[in-house]
């Protein structure tokens, strides 16, 4: 779908664009359709999972159509990961609207 027929059909999502979100596991399932429908929307999305490599193409894939990605790549069962995370985020975008696990 694309943005134009999302923000049609979900008309409030609209005010999401521009906005930040986190999004966990991200490199596949839920995590990732999610991530796909959040930057659709234009949210600037940071990605996070132990696969960086299927961030990394997530990233490029969603890049091409003009999404901002971020990936990050950690176990958030590892101390100071979730941390860093934010710490990342907040370097590159300042503050964060909403997070997805």
């Amino acid at each position: 779908m694309a943005e134009s027929e999302l923000h049609n059909e979900y008309p409030s999502l609209a005010s999401w664009a521009g906005k930040v979100a986190l999004v966990t596991g991200a490199s596949s399932g839920i995590g990732r359709a999610t991530a796909i429908k959040l930057a659709g929307i234009g949210m600037k999305v940071a990605v996070t999972g132990r696969r960086g490599g299927r961030l990394e193409e997530l990233r490029e894939k969603l890049g091409r159509a003009g999404a901002e990605i971020l990936p990050l790549v950690g176990d958030q069962a590892a101390e100071g990961t979730n941390r860093g995370f934010f710490r990342s985020i907040r370097e590159r975008w300042g503050t964060l609207r909403c997070a997805r696990q």
